[in-house]
């Protein structure tokens, strides 16, 4: 049996009875960074059973492994760093296989700092859709946030503090109208909840990790889409003049208003 467990995301009292009990019973556990799962069992007085490794760069060595001990009879208990395994952490790889091989797969809930950072964020749901991490290029953050603005609902982002400023000048660049909620450290001792139109924000890094909320508005139109549009009325003016659409796309331009009017 494998049991995906749910750890605290700041307060170790938040960490359930029933994870302790499994935590407490698993004969192995597939931990995203032992050291830190070493200091919570120790802060929960949990005798550590064995701990394997299992983080972003070698999960897929992990699976066999895994496998074969869980086939003999063993149970494993699955732990990121902290929040829910497989959220944007390691995990799904492991969970997935243990599907396929027909091993029961028992979820121990517990923190998420997607939802905590919904609850106070005053945004209303649903919808809401959960990004996660945004790519790391300038280029690849503009297009995806081009694509988010289309979503109806708040859209959910999970950033580094030493990237955030970064994010933020983006989204007040492309979205300056919109709403934002930034949540930091959530549960821990330096808790930061701020709400605010995107072009109030200041756009500086912050220590600890960060949850963003992007509020509903009006979507970004890309060039593209405005290139598309004209060229639809185009064909359409074409006809009803009895013009090619050529000539009909030329005139568009000819009157198309200029960026800034």
């Amino acid at each position: 049996m494998l049991y995906v467990v749910a750890t605290p995301i700041g307060n170790v009292s938040d960490c359930s009875e029933h994870a302790i009990q499994v935590l407490s019973s698993v004969d192995f556990i597939l931990a995203e960074d032992t050291r830190r799962t070493k200091r919570l069992l120790a802060d929960l007085g949990i005798d550590a059973p064995q701990l394997i490794s299992c983080f972003a760069h070698n999960e897929a060595k992990r699976v066999n492994r895994a496998m074969q001990e869980l086939q003999s009879g063993k149970t494993a208990a699955l732990v990121s760093d902290a929040g829910t395994p497989a959220v944007s952490d390691p995990g799904a790889l492991i969970v997935a296989q243990a599907h396929k091989e027909g091993i029961k797969v028992v979820p121990v809930v517990g923190a998420s700092s997607v939802t905590a950072a919904i609850s106070v964020s005053g945004f209303s749901t649903p919808p809401y859709h959960f990004i996660g991490f945004p790519p790391r290029k300038k280029k690849q953050k503009r297009e995806l946030l081009t694509e988010v603005s289309q979503l109806n609902g708040i859209s959910v982002f999970f950033e580094a503090g030493n990237r955030v400023g970064e994010f933020i000048e983006i989204l007040q660049e492309l979205l300056p109208e919109r709403e934002l909620c930034l949540c930091r450290e959530l549960s821990k001792t330096y808790e930061e909840i701020i709400r605010m139109k995107v072009s109030e924000f200041p756009a500086e890094n912050v220590l600890g990790e960060v949850v963003l909320l992007l509020g509903e508005g009006d979507p970004i139109v890309s060039e593209e889409s405005r290139t598309q549009n004209i060229k639809s009325i185009a064909v359409k003016l074409a006809e009803e003049w009895g013009i090619s659409k050529r000539e009909a796309y030329n005139l568009l331009m000819k009157i198309k208003p200029k960026e800034g009017r």
